[in-house]
């Protein structure tokens, strides 16, 4: 089990992602030959070889799809879709993980999407596509030892922002108050949209959700990944392209225009892409490759920078294969500081690894 230290951060000057369970009984702990996980530079700068198992309340994670956050005190949530249900799943600090769910054990979140949290300057907020395909947020009670106290109520983002409901939102948090930027694939189209909710209103810029905006050439026919970068003070979008090919564009905060696309590389997917920017600036994009009709292989890195003498605003380097070699399911990169990790499950049983992808 990663402490807290170890694990990513996401936050509104900070980054993305990371974990996963199980669905209603934690599944035990399996002896896995993965690796001890020994640091070695590899393809990517401080990529580790081998691997560690996520563990939270002492029993193995398992899921379909997890996001993590870290707030300013080093407490991290944990939030991800049942590997055996549809249900809503959140932990705090690797504690034993709360289902969203009322007293007499009814669900109040059900999704077929990974759901996303975030922290803000008003705490953690969670995001989860619904089965009707609209998109819900809450919030949950802590308190000051980084325990969960409650479970707030789920509110649906206005103005028609609804996916096909096998999609996850895609949420990062930005400076002031509870304020994100939300990017979604369309419910009846392949394009991209974004939507900015101001979460602390001033004369400049109303309080609340803002009308949804088309995101210029991006379309896809899976959810676009998400980031923002205080220092970079830019927000990067990463998707996956019709034609399967990886693109990511950027967008100064506090501008209405997005820099012209960037295909990286040649390399396909037939997925969404994983994406995380260390607190530099610089990060990484990962994704599970696509050839000849089959999704699969070693999972894919490849390392994102800035650069403002580019129309676009960013640069990338080549795909190198993870170093281990293992054909992996559900993938997500975050954030700490300047490292990134990677969380991966298997894709028989749903068990989560860990390791350390990069350090920037």
């Amino acid at each position: 089990m990663r402490s807290k230290r170890a694990v990513a951060k996401k936050g509104a000057f900070s980054t993305k992602k990371m974990a996963r369970l199980t669905g209603v009984a934690l599944i035990p702990a399996l002896a896995i030959a993965i690796g001890a996980g020994t640091s070695a530079y590899a393809a990517q700068p401080g990529e580790e070889s081998g691997w560690h198992q996520q563990f939270a309340g002492g029993s193995a994670v398992a899921h379909r799809g997890m996001d993590e956050a870290r707030d300013a005190q080093g407490n991290i949530v944990q939030v991800w879709r049942g590997a055996t249900n549809n249900n809503v799943y959140i932990s705090m600090n690797n504690s034993t993980p709360w289902a969203w769910t009322t007293n007499n054990g009814t669900a109040l979140a059900q999704t077929y999407a990974p759901p996303q949290v975030v922290w803000t300057d008003y705490g953690f907020r969670i995001y989860h596509t619904g089965t009707d395909g609209h998109i819900y947020y809450a919030g949950i009670g802590q308190d000051a030892y980084g325990h969960i106290t409650a479970l707030g109520n789920w509110l649906q983002v206005p103005n028609n922002v609804v996916t096909p409901n096998d999609r996850p939102p895609a949420v990062a948090a930005l400076p002031g108050g509870e304020s994100v930027y939300l990017a979604y694939r369309g419910s009846n189209s392949a394009q991209i949209y974004g939507v900015y909710f101001n979460g602390q209103g001033d004369n400049r810029y109303p309080g609340g959700w803002h009308t949804p905006v088309a995101l210029g050439s991006a379309t896809s026919n899976w959810a676009p990944a998400l980031d923002f970068n205080g220092s970079w003070n830019r927000l990067v979008m990463a998707w996956t392209g019709e034609d399967h090919h990886i693109y990511a564009s950027s967008q100064i905060y506090g501008s209405s225009n997005w820099g012209p696309p960037v295909q990286i590389g040649s390399l396909q997917s037939n997925e969404s892409p994983t994406m995380a920017l260390t607190d530099n600036g610089a990060g990484q994009i990962a994704i599970v490759p696509y050839a000849l009709g089959y999704s699969g292989g070693t999972t894919e890195l490849a390392s994102i920078y800035r650069d403002s003498t580019l129309p676009s605003g960013i640069h990338t380097q080549a795909w190198t294969g993870e170093t281990s070699g293992i054909n992996w399911g559900d993938i997500t990169l975050s954030a700490d500081d300047n490292d990134i990790y990677m969380n991966a499950a298997q894709e028989f049983n749903h068990l989560d690894y860990w390791k350390h992808t990069g350090s920037y």
